[in-house]
């Protein structure tokens, strides 16, 4: 993926008896606050140590500490909420450490690998003790529609859709623009929707109803918005296979489509061969790439890759979380550039579809 981390295969190559064995170590250490014989602790301990592993590697593998960093920190502060031990994501690093030592003794692994990956651990947990945890929150008093986002933000976790909908009807009845309802209540209101199910403040049940009727919602627009008088102008936009979250890129084609462009969303979870395909039928002149979960960033890279051995020479942008952590990590994936806002991806599609008309 980037220049020099072949040393990273030996410890990819062992990752899953990493995560176990370490999780071993750390269920000794801990013997009041885990049990193993709890089938379903014990699962989501597993799905944990591997995440934990996921996003190390990942970072380590694109040569941005800040992924692993963001990652600890979110990490930290869902563990707090959900009131396990203060302990309790140290203590699984400092048993991989070691864990990791006794493979270099047992040379199973190579000492380089194990110096800099304990580096690596090293330098993300002393960031944890030197910045703020809590994310602040997206329902701001100098937004334009901060009255507006409190009330639509009261009523889908109240569970009324209908009152979400008739507000955002009688904004768009009183001459709203839909950019501005995207940018300034859809957007923020998601952001802060996954926010408070972090902090444990709202279930996932919960999270899903309010995401759903977002949808729905939106959907109630299309009327005005694919309405818009078109330009020649097509983007294709996907998410990468395995990645489910689509309402970023969901709501960027909806807002492109105001400015004009046809858009062909393919969801979330999409094949590469069917990416593929669509790219030759469709001939967009830009493909826009929407990974939100940092452990599927390998999975931009292969997409991307494949996509030019198959004689693709359309511009491909990239974006979603991980990328708005780190605003260099597009370079490590093949793609023509990146944005982080509703502004930045028109003008950015702008700007790439311009140059290659020249």
């Amino acid at each position: 993926m980037t220049k020099d981390t072949a040393w990273l295969e030996p410890i990819k190559m062992m990752q899953r008896d990493l995560a176990m064995t370490t999780l071993t170590l750390q269920y000794e250490k801990m013997p009041n606050d885990f049990n193993p014989k709890d089938p379903i602790a014990h699962q989501r301990a597993v799905e944990d140590a591997n995440y934990h592993l996921n996003y190390l590697l990942v970072s380590l593998d694109t040569e941005s500490p800040i992924l692993f960093q963001a990652y600890l920190k979110w990490a930290k502060t869902l563990f707090q909420h959900l009131h396990l031990p203060d302990t309790t994501l140290d203590l699984f690093f400092q048993c991989l450490k070691q864990v990791l030592h006794d493979k270099m003794r047992q040379r199973q692994l190579p000492a380089e690998a194990v110096h800099r990956i304990t580096s690596a651990i090293d330098s993300a947990l002393l960031s944890l003790e030197t910045s703020a945890i809590e994310a602040p929150s997206q329902i701001k008093p100098d937004n334009p529609l901060y009255n507006e986002l409190t009330e639509y933000t009261r009523y889908l976790l109240d569970a009324d859709r209908h009152a979400a909908a008739n507000l955002v009807q009688t904004l768009l009845k009183n001459g709203a623009d839909p950019k501005v309802i995207y940018k300034h209540l859809f957007y923020p209101f998601q952001i802060e929707l996954g926010h408070m199910w972090h902090q444990n403040k709202i279930s996932i049940a919960q999270e899903h109803y309010a995401t759903a009727a977002t949808q729905y919602i939106m959907s109630l627009m299309y009327d005005k918005i694919l309405t818009t008088p078109k330009t020649d102008k097509s983007l294709l936009a996907t998410c990468v296979s395995g990645e489910l979250h689509e309402m970023g890129i969901r709501m960027i084609c909806d807002y492109l489509e105001c400015y004009g462009w046809n858009t062909y969303f393919l969801g979330s979870n999409m094949p590469n061969h069917g990416i593929l395909q669509m790219a030759r039928d469709k001939n967009p002149h830009v493909i826009a790439i929407s990974c939100t979960m940092t452990y599927q960033i390998p999975k931009v890279v292969d997409l991307i890759s494949m996509l030019r051995k198959n004689g693709l020479d359309t511009p491909m942008l990239v974006g979603g979380y991980p990328f708005n952590l780190d605003p260099d990590l597009w370079k490590t994936t093949g793609a023509d550039g990146c944005a982080s806002s509703f502004d930045e991806i028109h003008s950015l599609v702008e700007t790439v579809t311009g140059r290659d008309q020249q």
